[in-house]
Parts: structure tokens; sequence; C-alpha cells
């Protein structure tokens, strides 16, 4: 049942599966198989690359020989939850009565058991609905025994550190005495007060179960999970069986968590880490893009890959830099070959020991389906976005100024005469003032919609002030572009009656208003459009905005399917 042994890191890549940390180059072999059953040859096969490589000095990333023969995802104690609940209940029961007739030190000993329990198996115990009364059970009794030692400040942190495990939970009210539970709602108050971020759950299926600390609280697509700010234990189960756990960091900033669920039904731990697809039609490009997420997770430098071929026997080898996708070498192993054959190929593959060169680490692949993405945008790109949108609206407000010195100037070229002296310059100065209130307006109102595109985060929902927004910019938007359709046309001639010049000097007006309502509404849309172009993450079927700045250009060019 709980085969998947992966764990996802939301922040840095770390290896959770007990290998030795590495300062330098590491490499993870992954086996590729398909089939209706797992030939037992790919992970044996596996086995004998990782021995050929370590003999040769290449630092691995891979399981230890403890994990290998037990089977036991990384620190779990029981692989039933049912199993789990009934030893947390049945100490949290030798804790109770510990406390009870005042033994310090078997109290010590049963809550120590209980808080290593919890520790390990969190995510199993609280799958039955009694196990989250249990956890709060044993986080209640500590307190109380806290409590008791006068250790006051000690019994509401801890108190404090298990809500965040299990934020619903009601606890079992005929063990726990008065004090004890005034102390718990007074935690619970504190703890509803703190600030909540918000969790975004997606997988490449609808309808899976999203678990938070082994909790179920909703179906993909899971929107808007609000959490204290914490470390949580997040997993997506798709086929009724455990997920991966991915551990997440819930902060001010949404988070969108993006789950492959191919990838778990497909990825294996033992004897060695490999990926397995019953379905035979899946692409060799979906299992590479699978065998670089686990090296990703794992922190490893380069991942190998070797492709098991059922009928034939060892097919194919390939070397990839793990961050980039790039490849570093590949070639074919002949079906038989014996442990001499198989390290001779796998040196032809490249250097395994040296660091990867600047080309390898940068290449142009994406690095596709990262397990976590944080909706905001970059720091840079936000810097970028404000400023564009203050020069903007710096635009905006010239505008607005300068529409009243077009009315003024088209009232004085309105009432002057042909043969006054000063006729032409009023109107050269109308003209001037309509052509400066335009253009700013203009300059001003793209500059605002670049600017609020740069600034919108992707991967959220289109907040309700994003829809005000839109509805106010295409009111302005549209009333612009009204008006400046329904300006009165200016009949230029040497000497324009009284109201020739009352129509220039109207359509002189109503080109700056217009150019100003227009220029206002098209930031307020961008907004709107931003968040429904960009909704669906920063992938191949989302829309995408890039701002390219150079010595002597600029470049704005949106991405992706519309």
């Amino acid at each position: 049942m709980f085969r998947w042994l992966f764990l996802f890191v939301s922040v840095g890549a770390v290896c959770p599966w007990g290998a030795t940390a590495q300062t330098g180059p590491t490499t993870l072999v992954v086996v590729e198989s398909r089939g209706a059953e797992r030939p037992s040859e790919a992970g044996d096969l596996g086995l004998r690359a990782e021995a050929q490589l370590r003999l040769r000095g290449v630092a691995l990333v891979s399981l230890s020989e403890e994990r290998r023969s037990s089977g036991q995802a990384a620190g779990q104690t029981y692989d039933d939850p049912a199993a789990a609940l009934t030893e947390l209940q049945r100490i949290n029961g030798l804790s109770l009565r510990a406390i009870a007739i005042g033994d310090p030190e078997a109290s010590t000993a049963r809550l120590a058991e209980a808080d290593a329990l919890v520790l390990s198996d969190l995510d199993l115990i609280t799958r039955p609905e009694a196990g989250p009364s249990a956890v709060i059970d044993a986080c209640l009794l500590r307190a109380r025994f806290q409590l008791s030692q006068s250790e006051e400040d000690a019994a509401r942190e801890g108190l404090g550190a298990c809500r965040r495990s299990v934020p619903t939970a009601l606890p079992t009210t005929q063990i726990h005495p008065p004090n004890i539970r005034e102390l718990l709602a007074a935690v619970d108050a504190t703890f509803t007060a703190q600030s909540t971020g918000r969790l975004d759950v997606e997988a490449d299926t609808e309808g899976c179960t999203v678990r938070v600390n082994g909790a179920a609280v909703g179906r993909t697509p899971a929107r808007s999970l609000r959490l204290p700010h914490g470390d949580y234990r997040v997993q997506v189960e798709c086929d009724g069986e455990a997920g991966a756990v991915h551990r997440v960091n819930i902060s001010g900033e949404p988070t969108l968590l993006r789950v492959d669920a191919s990838l778990q039904d497909a990825a294996y731990s033992q004897p060695c880490i490999g990926l397995h697809y019953r379905d035979s039609a899946v692409t060799s490009e979906t299992a590479r893009r699978h065998a670089l997420s686990l090296a990703r997770v794992a922190g490893a430098s380069r991942v190998l890959i070797v492709r098991y071929d059922q009928a034939a026997g060892p097919a194919g080898l390939h070397l990839l830099a793990a961050a980039t996708g790039h490849e570093l070498g590949s070639g074919t192993l002949a079906a038989g070959a014996n442990d001499v054959a198989l390290g001779e190929a796998l040196l032809e593959l490249g250097d395994f020991v040296q660091p990867l060169t600047v080309a390898e680490t940068s290449a142009t692949q994406p690095v596709q389906d990262a397990d976590v993405d944080d909706a905001p945008p970059s720091a840079a790109r936000r810097i970028t976005g404000f400023t564009l949108l203050g020069l903007g609206a710096a635009g905006l407000i010239t505008g607005a100024i300068t529409l009243a010195g077009v009315s003024d100037a088209g009232d004085d070229y309105a009432i002057a005469e042909p043969n006054d002296f000063d006729f032409g310059e009023r109107e050269d100065l109308m003209n001037q003032a309509a052509s400066f209130s335009l253009i700013a307006s203009g300059v001003g109102g793209a500059l605002g919609a670049v600017g609020t595109a740069l600034i919108i985060p992707s991967n959220t929902d289109t907040p309700l002030w994003a829809w005000i927004a839109g509805g106010v910019g295409v009111a302005a938007l549209g009333g612009g572009i009204g008006i400046l359709a329904a300006a009165p046309s200016c009949t230029e001639s040497a000497a324009p009656n009284r109201s020739e010049r009352d129509d220039c000097a109207s359509a002189a007006s109503s080109q700056a208003l217009g150019a100003l309502l227009a220029g206002t509404g098209l930031p307020l849309l961008t907004a709107p459009l931003m968040y429904l172009l960009t909704g669906s993450g920063p992938d191949e079927s989302a829309a995408q905005l890039h701002l390219h700045l150079g010595r002597d250009h600029a470049e704005l060019t949106l991405q992706g399917h519309l």
C-alpha cells in the first residue's frame, strides 16, 4: 500500500531516504520499465548499475540498505493507519495512568513514546476518524504533566505546535480536567487569530483526495485552503492508496502545489529507485520528465536513466543534468551484458565526478512540473511593474491636468477672429495642448497596463477586486472610445467661421477627454485579463507575459494558448 516512499520538499532539495549527504556532484540511478507487471530483472539491473558506479568512486543518492530491506517510508513505524492509531491510544492510556498516580518517571517515558509515534506516523494516525482526537489527547496529556511540573510556558508552546498538526481535532473531554481544557481554549483563541496563508492543490487528475497532515481537506483541484503559517505535509491520493508526502511551507504569499499523479503511480523504491509504466503508450519524454523530478527532489546533480526492455533485455542508458534536463551522454547495453560490460558502458556516457559546466547548468530547456510554485511574481518583476505603473499614473495625471488647458485654449481660439493678430498663435496653442494631453494619456495608459500585467500573480483565481476593476475599466475604455468616435470633425480653412471654430475646439477637448478615459480603463481592464490568461500556471498551456529590455529596445510578448 505504501510503496510511494519519496518525500517532496518545497524549499531546497534534500535526500529523504537516509543517504549520506554529499558535498560534490551526486548521481541518482532510475530504472525505467514497461509492462503489465514490473520485471524483477529491472530492479536487479538498477542495483548492478549502482554497484558499478560506486566501484568507480561515483557519489550516489539512493535508498539506505536498512530501508531497502524494511520497505518502510522514511522514519515510519507502522504501515497501517488502524495499527498506528491503536498504538497511540494504548500509549495515551498508559500516560494518563502514570500522570494520575503521580509517577513522573513513567509519565516522561510514556509521553516520549507518544511524541515519537506522532512525529513518525502523524499522516497515518490522522487518517481514521478518531485519529486527530488521539493526537490532541496526547498533546493535552503532555501539557497536563508539564503544568504539574510548573512548566506553563512549555505547555502552551507545545499545544500551539500540536494545534498546527491537527487544527480541528476535538479532545476526549472526560479524560482532561477543566484547567487543561481551559488552556486548550486559550491556545485555540491565539491559534485562530494567527495569520493564515493560501494553499492551492492541483493534480493531473480531478477528484483526488487532498490530505493535510493526514486529514482529508478536499478534492483536486482544491482552491483557497487557508492554513496558519508554518510547515505542513500534504498528500494527494487518486487511487485510494497513500500518496507521496509533499512538505510545503505556508507563508503570507499564496502557494500552489502541483502533483503529477502519473509519477506517483509509476515510481517505486525497492530494490532500487525506478519508474514502471503499466501503460506501454507512455512516451519516453514523460518518463524522462519524471526521472528529472525525482532527481531534483533528491538533490542529485545528475540522473542516470536505465531503460529496461522487457522483451529484449537492457536497452538504453541516458545521463542527464538534473537541474536542466540537458543530456550529457547516451548509450546502449546488450542483453545479458555482464558487470564489466555494464561498468564500461556507464563510463562511456561521460564524467560522473566532475562538476557540471555552465552550459549544462544553464541550458535553455526548462525544468518542468516543479512540485511547488509560489504564485507571486519575482522581486525584479514586481519592481519593474510598480515602476511602470507609477510612470503610467504620472502620465494619466498629466493628461488630466492638461485637459483643462485644452478646454481653455479651445475657448480662446473659438472667440478669436481670423483677422486678430494672435489668431494663429491661439490655434497652435489649442492643437499643441490637445496633442500633449492625448500623448500623455495614451502613454500613461500603456505603461500602466504593462505594469499591471507584471505585478499580477499567476496560478490564482481571479479575485473580486479584479472583476470590479475590470468592470470599471470596460466602462472607462468604452466611454473613451465612444467620445472619440462622436467628436465633431474640425474643418481646416484659412478663415473658419465661429461655428467651425467651435467644432474644432470641441474636437480638441473630446480627443483629450476620450484619450484620458481610454488610458485610465486600459490598466484596470488588464488586471482580470491577466488573472484569466495566467491562472493555469506557468506551463505550456498557459499564457505568459515576457518583458525583454535591451540597451536600445524593449520587447513585450504574450506567449501561450489563449
